[in-house]
């Protein structure tokens, strides 16, 4: 058997693959400094890395990490700008993703965040195909993808102080109709923070044990 995440895995008798997304670079940054959507994925980057390392600790040792570079600049609150990188980003994550048989694997779990989740939830539909995601941070037009229900194939996970959603029922709405559980971190922002570092730390154990139990079923 095998499943998905952005990134493969063995395990006992299951084949499985992870793959988690969703480094973005942008493309003039000569640092080449590390986007997780479109903001700096050092603040981010907890989400993915321990995302991935609970992965690890059920049983998905192979993954995929997708990385694209961002051409298209600051999206933020300009639909155009949203679209246009949507459909980059897209191209590049089919290029990414090309010579993977996913055919090959029972089970595919994808980990994805923020703008990613749109991705993730894109490929998914339009590949047909049945894998679990675990969607940090997801931005509205993420459930756009959605036509089937993902009841018990999803988890999502969202800030009450989030700036990239309009309001936090906005999220909460489309993931009660898709048939997926959300969890509503208080006063967190698009990197799932707060003001308060040790209720950070709190928060990122409670999240990390909340993806476990749901990629471990």
């Amino acid at each position: 058997m095998k499943n998905c995440g952005w990134e493969d895995i063995q395990i006992s008798s299951h084949h499985s693959f992870l793959c988690y997304n969703n480094s973005v670079r942008r493309y003039e940054d000569e640092a080449g400094s590390m986007f997780s959507g479109n903001r700096l994925s050092l603040r981010q980057k907890p989400l993915l890395y321990y995302g991935r390392r609970v992965a690890e600790s059920v049983g998905y040792k192979e993954y995929k990490n997708v990385e694209y570079v961002n051409r298209i600049g600051n999206v933020k609150g300009d639909p155009a700008k949203m679209q246009a990188a949507f459909e980059d980003l897209y191209g590049q994550t089919e290029e990414i993703l090309k010579d993977i048989d996913f055919s090959g694997y029972d089970s595919i779990l994808f980990l994805s965040k923020s703008v990613g989740t749109i991705i993730a939830t894109a490929y998914a539909e339009r590949h047909e195909m049945p894998c679990r995601h675990v969607l940090y941070t997801p931005l509205e037009a993420t459930f756009d993808n959605c036509a089937s229900n993902l009841s018990g194939r999803a988890i999502a996970f969202t800030g009450t102080e989030d700036p990239w959603v309009e309001s936090t029922d906005a999220i909460t709405d489309r993931c009660q109709k898709a048939g997926i559980p959300v969890h509503v971190i208080e006063e967190a922002n698009h990197s799932l923070e707060t003001a308060d570092v040790w209720k950070n730390l709190k928060n990122l154990e409670k999240i990390m044990a909340q993806t476990a139990d749901f990629i471990s079923w």
